[in-house]
């Protein structure tokens, strides 16, 4: 009996063991196919990566590095207080061009969200890019009256959304070419009173939204015809106060209102569309521009014109000054499209001859006045619908107006009037202002004018004038300048100065050629400045979005080649730490299929032990069925002997 029950504890001690082995065996079995999966699945990941290092694809960052975390140090300056017109005024700025680091606003961008900004106050020498990389958001900027004297080339890097630019009272010398290259919602900019000198012909490339452009009392000499090709939506320009000697507006067809008074110009372009046109106080002597029905008013005083003919093109005026200028005769015929013309300013001429078309009914004011007018009889039915005439300082005689007429200011006095015909027209002596207070020999006061009594008023101031030739011709007699030696003087000098002019001639229409041929190699290299501007623009943005793509500081004031070295410095040094980068991760690869070789190792051993202990149990097994047999014939042998 106790061997039997010995033999059974060792049967069921061997089948514990085998049991509990195999299940262990299983269970390391299963974890190490699954650290095996693992791996593989590391391995591709990490095999991908080093793949899309290799071909360098990187997205471009939404966050820029112009805003760092962590504040530098230097004056930071905040928005003090707001009114109706502006939600950010600053005060007691004070920037020179040796500070830096200077913050406004906010750290976080996302606050300062102001779209109106001004300044109190305050004196800005540069005007630094930090401003707007803080201010995103604004659509009007006054920067006036700030002593500013130079605006950085990236100022208006982030002004994307400005529509308003105030500069004006300030020392500005000059505008970098792309200054305003980024500002493409602009539409009205405002710079009176600066010092500009020149306008690069690609300042306004990039803002085709601009509206209104005040440049008034600068220095500007000349500018070039391409200035504002891009400008489709300019309607409003002021550049009244400059030293221009060239600007041709028929290039600007847009235009709605222009101001170039006070320049130097000699010839004036009318753009198409134009309504109102002020030229005055320049030096034109000619006027072009076919069929402008849309001009209602010019203003053309102070200029050298000597003609009129041009008028036939102008059609809509109802405003024209021509005073101030070298005026001999104003024909009908050329002021016979002007039926809405309703001002005409004549004064200040040499007017000798005055001859207004029946068609113009509809004017109301005529000014003559300071010109060398005699007879202006012919004028009747035109004065007569006139509600002011200037006629004073003049060398009239007589006038013809009917009671029945419109008038109620007029001037008549410093003239040549004749006393009988003044009787005539006792009715406009009530409408007169400014007469005259003293009168020369032979003339007398009549209802405060001078005048001459006379049966033959025409004929007399002929005699008068004749006995004025006569006199002056004794005069020079008597000193010599009519004498024989004189006239062969003056003979041998004209034909000197005959013979000059032809050589002056000759060598005129040489330059004249050469002119031409300088205009037209002129022309080519505007051409091909304007294509290596086009090129130089791409090139520009190439190099910003690169910047911008990889996070490299830009540097202002230098050359783009400074900002482009930056660039392929920083791909190269991206490029090494990428190959370093790669390399490591192949190491580490390698060692991870090293690894995996060896674990698939052990687990092949492990395979063979499990094997082998499978063996065993099949061993043990067939040990097992031997001991029972044995132990079941034990138990018959003895149940037969008992």
């Amino acid at each position: 009996m106790a061997l039997v029950r010995a033999i059974s504890l060792i049967s069921v001690f061997n089948a514990y063991y085998v049991a509990s082995g195999q299940d262990q065996l299983l269970k390391q079995v299963e974890r190490l196919q699954q650290q095996q999966k693992e791996i593989d699945q590391q391995i591709k990941q990490l095999l991908w990566l080093i793949e899309q290092q290799q071909k360098n694809q990187t997205s471009d960052s939404n966050n820029d590095n112009f805003i760092s975390s962590k504040r530098h140090p230097g004056p930071i300056f905040m928005c003090r207080e707001s009114n109706l017109n502006y939600d950010c005024i600053f005060h007691d700025v004070a920037i020179t061009r040796e500070t830096t680091n200077v913050y406004f606003g906010y750290a976080d961008v996302a606050m300062n969200n102001q779209t109106k900004i001004t300044f109190k106050n305050s004196h800005m020498q540069v005007l630094p890019q930090p401003l707007l990389g803080f201010f995103r958001h604004v659509e009007l900027l006054d920067l006036s009256a700030l002593q500013m004297e130079e605006i950085l080339p990236a100022a208006f890097v982030y002004g994307g959304s400005i529509k308003e630019l105030y500069l004006s009272f300030n020392d500005i010398q000059s505008l970098p070419a792309n200054v305003f290259y980024h500002l493409k919602s602009l539409e009205i900019l405002i710079m009176d009173r600066n010092k500009l000198s020149s306008l690069a012909i690609r300042t306004f490339i990039t803002t085709p939204n601009l509206i209104v452009l005040s440049l008034s009392n600068n220095n500007l000499e000349r500018i070039e015809d391409g200035t504002f090709n891009r400008t489709t939506s300019l309607g409003y320009l002021n550049l009244a106060k400059n030293k221009l000697t060239h600007i041709d507006l028929s290039l600007i067809p847009s235009l709605n209102t222009v101001n170039v008074s006070y320049n130097q110009l000699t010839e004036l372009l009318v753009p198409a569309q134009i309504e109102i046109l002020d030229a005055s106080h320049n030096q034109i002597r000619s006027v072009s521009g076919q069929n402008r029905e849309q001009l209602e008013r010019l203003y053309l005083a102070h200029n050298n014109l000597t003609g009129i003919a041009w008028l036939e093109n102008f059609n809509a005026l109802t405003f024209l000054d021509l005073s101030h200028n070298e005026l001999e005769a104003i024909s009908a015929k050329h002021l016979t499209n002007a039926r809405t013309l309703s001002i005409l300013l004549l004064q200040h001429n040499r007017l000798m001859r005055l001859n207004l078309p029946r068609t113009l009914t509809t004017l109301r004011v005529l000014d003559v006045s300071h010109n060398s007018l005699v007879l202006v009889e012919n004028n009747q039915q035109q004065f007569g619908t006139l509600r002011q005439l200037y006629l004073d300082h003049n060398s009239i005689v007589t006038i013809k107006i009917l009671p029945e007429n419109t008038l109620q200011n007029l001037t008549m006095s410093h003239n040549d009037w004749d006393c009988k015909n003044l009787r005539e027209h006792i009715y406009l002596m009530g409408k007169v202002d400014y007469v005259d207070l003293n009168c020369k020999e032979d003339y007398k006061l009549l209802n405060g004018l001078c005048c001459k009594e006379t049966d033959k008023p025409y004929l007399d101031r002929l005699n008068e004038q004749i006995n004025a030739t006569s006199h002056a011709e004794k005069i020079q007699r008597a000193d010599g300048r009519c004498s024989a030696a004189r006239a062969v003087s003056d003979a041998l000098s004209l034909a000197s100065f005959a013979a000059r002019s032809e050589a002056e001639l000759i060598a005129y229409q040489s330059q004249q050629t050469d002119i031409s041929r300088l205009e037209k190699e002129n022309l080519q290299l505007k051409n091909v400045v304007q294509r290596d501007n086009t090129i130089f623009l791409r090139l520009h943005d190439e190099i910003d979005a690169n910047i911008r793509r990889y996070r490299v500081s830009k540097e202002g004031l230098v050359n783009e080649s400074v900002n482009l070295g930056k660039v392929f410095k920083h791909l190269a040094v991206r490029h090494e730490f990428k190959q370093k980068e790669s390399k490591d991760r192949r190491l580490e690869a390698n060692g991870k299929l090293n690894s995996t070789v060896g674990l698939g190792k052990s687990l092949t051993t492990l395979q063979q032990e499990v094997d082998s202990l499978t063996i065993q149990i099949r061993e043990v097994k067939l040990k097992q069925k031997e001991t029972r047999s044995r132990i079941t014939n034990a138990r018959l042998q003895n149940t037969r002997n008992v």
